[in-house]
């Protein structure tokens, strides 16, 4: 999906559909849906840089457990194909 800046966003695998990233690193959140956005709201995940240089982001996975992760390896797992299912590389 292109949005009206001509950025391209995928949905992050693995985290119950509720957040996505944009193909310049943009990470996303999308709310529940309310009587006044019945399909629910972008809002964006403010990211933080760590001593490794890395931009790093505060999610939950679908249990509800809060992680975070750098922004470079929910990338890759957003855009790049990974037929035969190696593992991400963390830092």
């Amino acid at each position: 999906m292109l949005d009206y800046k001509g950025r391209e966003w995928k949905e992050i695998p693995g985290y119950n559909k509720d957040y996505s990233i944009s193909s310049e690193g943009i990470v996303n959140k999308l709310t529940k849906p309310t009587k006044h956005c019945p399909m629910g709201e972008m809002i964006k995940i403010n990211s933080f840089k760590e001593k490794n240089g890395l931009d790093y982001v505060a999610i939950h996975k679908a249990d509800g457990q809060q992680v975070f992760e750098s922004v470079v390896k929910l990338y890759a797992l957003a855009f790049i194909d990974n037929p035969n299912n190696v593992e991400v590389a963390t830092f």
